[in-house]
């Protein structure tokens, strides 16, 4: 809206004029206001012309608005004033004028300053009527009767007007119809020729206060001294009110055009403003006798009395406007107004309608309905809730029937049948269906849907069509519904088959489990394939396949066929499932699906063929299962494959434990020696170990598959789903977006933990929501592989068993604890197996480990470099069992105990990828070597503290410019990732030497200590620890005298001292004892045995010993270091001509043999090294290292690579022990230096806390 013009706009507060600016936005030249602001006589309303155009100025113009650019125009609003007035006489303004006058004398504020009105019509001034005799005014005017008699009366254009309801009720009733009586708020907006203010000061509430008008006159000079009279003065809080009084005499005075006569009873109360009037000459007064009085009285025509009715039928004075209609003859008039009064009447009583208010209303309504206002008429009976009868008068409108309105008022009746068809006639289709289903008129509205079709009022794609559509789907589905309810099918049918589709019709009868409905329909539309479904859905396969093949859809005919012999093999009654079951007619069933498949293509009935297998319980040889398997994962059927797999594991667990052939070799490809295996009928723990894996991660896709329902990853399990829901015999459907799933076997067993009030039954229908069905179903695949695991673990325990029984091979042994591990393991850490563990899983883990850890350490050291032991060490099973025993011990939320953390360190040996922290150890075996051995001897085996002592001794030997060592504790030291046997001696600083050395003699302190123990102490040691390993004290013997003699240098004393026990003597080879020869008294007094020794005769005897007990001496050396003496018996190797780990195997004459690929297998003897098999060195002839062969060249680059990637580990051991006192002040400067591989940043972090546990138990 661009302007908005607003009269008499002195009738608004401020508040109400703000919310123009709601309606135009034009707030510079868009508004135009009129008035007059003497004139505000409403209630609360003191309206100045001042005060909007500072609303404007401060709330319109000024104000920032979105949708104006550019600055706004600030100024105030202009504004004019009408100054000349048309309507009236230059009089009466004198007369208005003078009640300005004293409203800016008394009121500035309540009013505008304006100029004075001007006129250019003469006029006589308004007269004060005086009565003569006393006598009432409108008695002489009108008379007493209050009927006209021979008066004639005023006309229509004269008026009475009087102060409120009660005076003017009073003077009505005096006069009758003569004459119009107003009140002043009446009277406002009108305007009439003559006016006769009665009684208006008579019935002022200021009484004497009209007083105060003689304080102005006297101050205008207009009182003189004769006339002086008392009067109070003028207060505005107490003489307030006047302020309203004069607006209202304003208002009053100004209605006339020609003459104004005031009169009062009595002169009481208007003397006052009376004498101000004419002192001011704007009044004449003239004696009321009857020749005035017929002077007064002007005759109206009819059509007068009509014009002056209708502006006061406008107005709401509906009694005043009566009478002029009845004054003009007009009876149809007179009865609008009537019947208009009325309904005011009980419209002002307001809230719930009165009993009087009833009465008005029906009153009125009859009225408006005699004159042909029916419109009128139906609103009042609206309005007293009589909505038939309102609606019956909204169909009478003959000019316009009001259809629509006449339809709701049938409806708020109830009168559901009228409105419908009412409805139907006003075409208005959503209420007619809406009016149907209330007042359950189905079948009607069904015959108004085919009207309209016929019509052809759905036909078209625009959205209006569109709309009616869908009304029209969801009165059919409501009316479906209700019949569906009471179960009165063809009813429903009559209501589906006008559906706006065929899948809305589907899914309709799908959503309420109609499915022999929704097969009927199906059929009558010759849909086969939809038709099958039906019958799928309700559990009948057999008819579904029947219809299907009738149909001429032979592929899924045969699939559904399939289907059916799959879910009654699982869950006939009393069936756990797996294994397969017979029943009636299966064979024929398979043989019957094959048949159908044969008239599709080669591909599927391979196919089917290869489905229908899997399903017999014919017996099929190992090789046949693997080659239905090969075929299975090459046309990518998924559950054909979890089939043979399973059947494949069931032979592999029923087959005698001789038939399995022992396992002597690292397989590094599974999948092509478990097909080299299954076809010419062979198992293995391997093969065992490869279908159980492929079976559990089907299985674990299949959970995957459960866990994504109802996610946007679900799609990505096609196969899975199919095959879980065919299992289990569940088919799947949705209803308003949600998956429903409907059981073929309410009864199968893996539904037997579900409620039962979690299960919908409709006859013989059973479904269920999603979540019911993850749920049951996870819980049956995590059972099936826990059953299948802990059947696994059986079978490889016995196995195990077996192999330690009859088979010397340790390969054997510890990959079937391998193997173990390896199960347990991947159960126990599957986050989608979140299920509790067994006892008896967990009982396997733990005896797998201990057998592991005997087979890995063993307390023989021969068996160290035995060919099983190399090849285990190889697997990556065995570094992770080795790894998982390292984090276990870590892991635990109890306290670290000694002979944990002396474990811990142990494993990370055995581990072979040994972190840079390891080398923190270095203060805690100090302080270990002190002999407390109430500490050492609880809390770590004889043989596991050996082996610590051994490669720790290697280390700190591994300095110097040549060093000794077995063959045993070299092939140790090659299982290490970052493997280096040696560090040149010039990179090796003078302050390290000296605490390498004090090192080794505190670590070689020890091992004399502990063979001085003697064998009752020993035999406790082991009786606390490792009782089992008692038998092997001899062998512990001679390993710690071992590490004596080679490491004998500076220490040739505690040699001899060893030697000359004859308790332990007794226990070492005899040819030891050469070594006395060598000892010679010292001339040194505090020593008894001289240091001057020939350290180059004593190894001679030394590597003859060890050459006898096949753990041969190894020299090592780096180039022009090679030792000068003579030692035949010793191997020589000189570390600048190595290249790889292989070459020194070769040198060792260890048999490297790889697992042969393309299914070969190599089979190898597992004896040690004999002594004819250690190749003797002597001064002139100096064991050369293999040159690396073509096959070998990509582990030199690895090794180089490797060697990048890992800092030396001798070195590192130097730079960490040096500053091992400045990392126990800033530990993070040592952890930025170690390998930031994952796995050993879990050992780098728990390193730390373990050694300076260690540390602290020890120092206690």
């Amino acid at each position: 809206m661009d302007f908005v013009y607003v009269d008499e706009v002195q009738d608004l507060t401020m508040r109400q004029a703000a919310l123009f600016k709601y309606m135009c936005q034009n707030f510079e030249a868009g508004f135009a206001f009129s008035g007059d602001t003497a004139q505000t006589i409403a209630r609360g309303i003191d309206f100045r012309f001042q005060d909007i155009r500072s609303l404007f100025y401060n709330e319109f113009i000024s104000e920032p608005r979105s949708d104006f650019t550019g600055k706004a125009k600030e100024k105030v609003s202009d504004y004019f004033q009408l100054s000349q007035n048309f309507r009236t006489h230059a009089g009466i303004l004198k007369l208005s004028q003078s009640i300005i006058e004293l409203l800016y004398h008394f009121f500035p504020l309540s009013i505008d300053s304006l100029r004075p009105e001007n006129s250019l019509i003469y006029g006589e001034a308004p007269v004060l009527l005086e009565s003569v005799n006393d006598e009432n005014a409108i008695v002489t005017i009108f008379g007493n009767s209050g009927s006209t008699g021979s008066l004639i009366g005023f006309g229509a254009q004269q008026v009475i007007l009087v102060r409120d309801d009660s005076v003017e009720k009073g003077v009505s009733n005096q006069i009758g119809n003569q004459a119009l009586v107003l009140t002043l708020v009446e009277c406002k907006g009108l305007e009439f020729q003559d006016v006769l203010l009665y009684n208006f000061f008579g019935t002022s509430p200021l009484k004497n206060q009209w007083r105060v008008i003689y304080g102005h006159m006297d101050e205008l000079g207009l009182l003189h001294c004769a006339e002086h009279k008392s009067f109070p003065s003028f207060c505005s809080p107490e003489h307030k009110i006047l302020c309203s009084e004069l607006k209202q005499l304003y208002v009053a005075l100004t209605r006339a055009r020609q003459r104004l006569w005031i009169y009062e009873n009595t002169d009481n109360f208007s003397m006052p403003m009376f004498d101000y009037w004419k002192k001011l000459g704007v009044v004449q007064v003239q004696h009321l006798d009857e020749s005035l009085a017929q002077t007064m009285r002007v005759g109206s025509s009819k059509e007068e009395w009509c014009s002056r009715g209708i502006k006061l039928f406008n107005e709401g004075n509906f009694e005043m406007a009566m009478m002029c209609f009845e004054r003009a003859g007009d009876p149809y008039k007179e009865k609008w107004t009537k019947a208009a009064g009325l309904r005011a009447a009980a419209n002002r009583m307001g809230g719930s309608i009165s009993e009087l208010a009833r009465v008005h209303l029906t009153d009125a309504a009859e009225i408006f309905e005699t004159i042909g206002k029916f419109e009128i008429a139906a609103k009042c009976f609206i309005q007293l809730k009589e909505f038939e009868r309102a609606g019956l008068l909204y169909l009478k409108n003959s000019e316009e029937p009001r259809l629509e309105d006449a339809a709701d008022c049938f409806s708020l009746a109830g009168c559901w049948s009228i409105a419908a068809e009412v409805y139907c006639r006003a075409n208005c289709l959503p209420n007619c269906l809406t009016a149907c289903t209330k007042g359950n008129l189905l079948e009607a509205g069904l015959l108004f849907i085919e009207k309209w079709k016929a019509d052809g009022i759905f036909d078209g794609d625009a959205a209006e069509t569109q709309g009616l559509k869908e009304l029209k789907q969801e009165f059919l589905e409501k009316c479906a519904f209700l019949h569906h309810q009471v179960k009165d099918t063809n009813s429903m049918m009559k209501f589906v088959r006008p559906f706006n589709s065929l899948n809305l019709m589907r899914t309709f009868l799908v959503t309420h489990i109609c499915l022999d409905e929704l097969g009927v329909l199906e059929t009558e539309f010759g849909n086969c394939m939809e038709a099958a479904n039906s019958a799928k859905l309700r559990g009948d396969l057999l008819l579904g396949a029947e219809i299907l093949e009738k149909g001429g859809c032979y592929e899924e005919a045969s699939r559904i066929t399939l289907l059916y012999v799959l879910v009654n093999s699982l869950w006939i009654t009393g069936s756990k499932g797996w294994p397969l079951k017979k029943f009636l007619n299966k064979e024929e069933l398979l043989t019957k699906s094959k048949l159908i498949a044969k008239t599709s293509n080669d591909n599927f009935y391979e196919l089917i063929c290869l489905v229908a297998s899997s399903l017999s319980e014919k017996d099929s040889s190992l090789a046949e299962m693997g080659d239905c398997l090969a075929t299975s994962q090459r046309l990518g059927h998924f559950g054909a494959e979890i089939m043979y797999l399973r059947k494949i594991l069931d032979y592999h667990l029923k087959l005698r434990f001789a038939n399995y052939e022992h396992d002597e070799m690292v397989v590094l490809n599974s999948v092509e020696h478990a097909a080299f295996m299954t076809s010419r009928k062979r198992v293995s723990t391997q093969t065992l170990m490869y279908f159980w894996n492929i079976w559990r991660e089907k299985i674990l896709s299949i959970l995957a598959y459960l866990g994504s329902i109802g996610t946007i990853q679900e799609k990505d399990y096609k196969g899975c789903e199919e095959f879980c829901l065919g299992y289990l015999g569940v088919c799947k459907t949705v209803q308003n977006s949600s998956s429903i799933y409907i059981l073929l076997k309410a009864d199968a067993y893996w539904m037997k933990d579900i409620c039962h009030r979690y299960v919908r039954r409709n006859g013989e229908l059973v479904t269920m929501d999603a979540n019911q069905f993850v749920s049951a179903a996870q819980s049956y695949w995590v059972s099936e592989v826990t059953c299948l695991g802990m059947n696994v673990l059986e079978k490889l325990n016995t196995l195990y068993r077996f192999y330690a029984g009859k088979s010397p091979s340790l390969f054997s042994q510890g990959m079937t604890s391998l193997h173990i591990f390896g199960v347990t393991k991947r159960r126990m850490e599957s986050k989608v197996l979140d299920w509790e563990a067994p006892k008896a899983l967990l009982e396997y883990s733990a005896s797998c480990r201990q057998r592991f850890f005997e087979i890995v350490r063993p307390a023989d050291s021969k068996m160290i470099f035995l060919e099983d032991m190399i090849k285990l060490r190889k697997t990556e099973l065995c570094r992770e069992i080795t790894k998982e025993l390292i984090m276990e011990i870590v892991r635990s939320e109890r306290n670290f105990s000694l002979g944990q953390i002396w474990e811990v360190v142990m494993l990370i040996f055995v581990y072979g990828s040994l972190p840079v922290e390891l080398c923190q150890i270095r203060k805690s075996l100090l302080i270990t070597c002190q002999p407390n051995w109430s500490k050492i001897s609880n809390t770590i085996s004889p043989f596991h503290f050996l082996y610590l002592l051994e490669r720790l001794l290697y280390l700190v030997s591994s300095w110097k410019r040549f060093f000794f060592t077995t063959k045993s504790a070299l092939l140790e030291t090659l299982t290490c990732e970052n493997w280096k046997l040696k560090i040149s001696e010039s990179d090796t600083e003078i302050s390290l030497k000296a605490e390498l050395h004090l090192l080794e003699g505190s670590l070689l302190a020890l091992c004399h200590y502990i063979i001085l123990l003697g064998k009752k102490d020993t035999l406790e040691w082991f009786e606390k620890t490792d009782t089992a390993a008692k038998k092997d004290y001899r062998s512990l013997v001679l390993r710690l005298f071992i590490l004596v003699c080679i490491n004998a240098g500076d220490h040739f004393e505690k040699l001899v001292g060893v030697l000359i026990d004859k308790d332990i003597s007794s226990l070492l080879p005899v040819e030891f004892r050469k070594i006395l020869d060598f000892a010679k008294p010292s001339k040194d007094p505090y020593e008894r045995i001289s240091r001057k020794v020939d350290y180059g005769k004593i190894s001679k005897v030394f590597a003859q010993v060890l050459k006898i007990i096949e753990n041969p001496l190894v020299i090592l050396y780096f180039g022009k270091n090679r030792p000068t003496f003579s030692c035949p018996d010793a191997i020589f190797i000189d570390m600048e001509l190595i290249l790889c780990r292989e070459d020194i195997l070769d040198i060792l004459n260890i048999k490297r043999r790889q697992c042969v690929r393309q299914g070969a297998v190599i089979e190898s003897g597992t004896e040690g090294i004999s002594d004819k098999n250690v190749p003797s060195c002597n001064i002139g002839s100096i064991v050369q290292c293999s040159q690396p062969s073509s096959s070998f060249s990509e582990q030199k680059q690895f090794m180089e690579n490797e060697h990048e990637r890992v800092s030396d580990l001798q070195g590192s051991y130097m730079i960490i022990w040096r500053g091992f006192d400045e990392f126990s002040m800033n530990p993070p400067a040592l952890k930025r230096k170690a390998s930031s591989s994952s796995e050993d940043s879990s050992f780098v972090t728990q390193a730390e806390f373990m050694l300076g546990e260690l540390k602290q138990r020890l120092a206690a």
